[in-house]
């Protein structure tokens, strides 16, 4: 009975040993597995905002073929004008 219970404290102690050396193991995988899913998370977020901007981006070029949506661009953004029309500058008070 004596050498049982050395043998008992050996098992003990290689089946904590073995215990420790896999959660060694296993726990940087872990976290390595929820830092890759969060990064997959943001990149998924990211994509839609650039679909979106996109989608918009090609409805804003298929808006510029259209003549009338051209000249209002020219006539808001640059200031264009038909021959014959008035320009009216406003006066900024300084």
């Amino acid at each position: 009975m004596d050498q049982s219970k050395p043998l008992k404290f050996v098992k003990r102690l290689l089946t904590i040993l073995i215990l420790t050396m896999v959660a060694i193991s296993i726990v940087p995988r872990a976290q390595n597995i929820f830092t890759l899913t969060t990064r997959k998370n943001q990149l998924e977020i990211t994509k839609e905002e650039l679909l979106l901007r996109n989608q918009q981006l090609n409805q804003d070029k298929e808006e510029l073929y259209d003549p009338a949506a051209l000249e209002r661009l020219a006539r808001e953004r640059l200031g264009m004008t038909k021959e014959g029309e008035q320009v009216i500058i406003p006066q900024l008070d300084n």
